[in-house]
């Protein structure tokens, strides 16, 4: 899922870029004199930093700014005065937040929100989504290898035979992670056919279209296929200890390509980490170099596809991969796209500023709960054994 990545997170404010209102309040941001600062991902979790002169700073803000208009997806007026001013709507993905890379830790989620209050979404509204118990089931019938190599969430009702599965600290936190943001005065989506990722993408445009910008804050660069002038993501940065915006310019920027065709590619080159097959190793030859040439030159994954039971659209081993396996990338095409027809309808008050009273009180027992759960889930490991 997640493939070799630069994040830039400029530290001045980018005069394109409506996501950074002011320097004061953004997090992590540190002016400097003379000098930009950036944050380079380049893996996520592997963060270095670099400095730029002033000029350089500016060739790199006026490439940015050129692939983007160049791309279509930008045009002066896209961030118009107005846009800059209208209010942001947060969408937190929960489920993602209470894990350390495999490893499931629900206290991180606090940790991240805690951060999210404090630096970044001040009364601005949010909305957390999470995974319902049976929200693979869709995707797992069209393809029973999918998110197998993943740590499954398993309804409260299935105890687990293995106490000493971090499973038992997970499935018994998220109602107390619900309990908590409740009581922050933060709605809670959850369908229970449903992964938080559908629900996202299909409250997104609703948003957007009610006036407001979206921000999807989640360490899942899956949701890099919704970003637009009027979508971005916030990627929490563990090693840094705070949250980065992740635009569509830098997406663009960085691949040259515009988020739209992230799909394509996918669906080409599989993802290992979902369990879903791609070309590269089902067909000799085919990489990430020929899969991009592909799908800039069509648009479309279906557009490639529907074009090859026609012509020939490359070399003889591209035909023969795209043919042989064309049922495999209508598949992938299936499983990998966001659905955003969920029958769910944006509320009026999830869109009204947060009100923050309770916070102090809601992080205190938030805090004594897991400490407790954690208590008791070390002692069921130490009975077990």
């Amino acid at each position: 899922m997640l493939q070799q990545q630069h994040v830039w997170h400029c530290t001045k404010t980018l005069s394109v870029c409506p996501w950074h209102a002011s320097p004061s309040r953004s997090p992590g941001i540190r002016p400097s004199v003379g000098s930009s600062h950036f944050l380079e991902v380049e893996k996520f979790g592997q963060v270095k930093e670099t400095r730029f002169g002033r000029q350089e700073w500016q060739n790199r803000k006026n490439r940015v700014c050129a692939v983007v208009v160049a791309s279509g997806a930008l045009t002066e007026n896209s961030y118009s005065e107005e846009k800059r001013t209208r209010k942001p709507v947060y969408f937190v993905d929960i489920h993602a937040l209470c894990y350390e890379g495999s490893k499931v830790r629900p206290s991180a989620a606090m940790e991240w929100m805690r951060l999210l209050f404090a630096q970044v979404t001040q009364d601005n509204p949010v909305i957390a989504v999470m995974d319902g118990e049976r929200g693979n089931e869709y995707r797992r019938a069209l393809m029973p290898s999918y998110k197998s190599k993943r740590n499954r969430y398993r309804p409260l009702s299935a105890r687990t035979q293995n106490p000493s599965s971090p499973q038992g600290d997970l499935r018994e936190a998220l109602p107390l992670i619900h309990g908590f943001l409740s009581l922050c005065h933060v709605p809670v989506v959850k369908l229970e056919m449903a992964e938080a990722d559908d629900v996202v993408a299909t409250l997104v445009q609703q948003v957007v279209n009610r006036g407001f910008r979206a921000v999807v804050a989640s360490p899942d660069m899956d949701f890099r296929k919704l970003l637009s002038p009027d979508v971005c993501m916030l990627l929490p940065l563990p090693e840094f200890g705070r949250w980065s915006f992740y635009t569509l310019e830098h997406y663009v920027a960085q691949n040259q390509i515009s988020p739209e065709l992230e799909l394509g590619l996918r669906c080409l080159l599989g993802d290992s980490s979902d369990s879903i097959p791609g070309l590269p190793e089902l067909a000799t030859g085919f990489g990430r170099k020929t899969a991009l040439k592909l799908i800039k030159k069509h648009g479309s994954l279906e557009e490639l596809l529907n074009a090859v039971a026609k012509r020939t659209v490359g070399k003889p081993y591209v035909q023969e991969a795209l043919t042989l396996h064309a049922p495999t990338l209508w598949r992938n095409l299936q499983v990998l796209s966001l659905r955003r027809d969920l029958e769910i309808t944006l509320k009026d008050e999830w869109c009204q500023p947060r009100k923050s009273c309770n916070d102090i009180l809601a992080f205190q027992l938030l805090e004594e709960q897991l400490q407790r759960l954690h208590r008791s889930h070390k002692s069921a490991i130490f009975t077990h054994r």
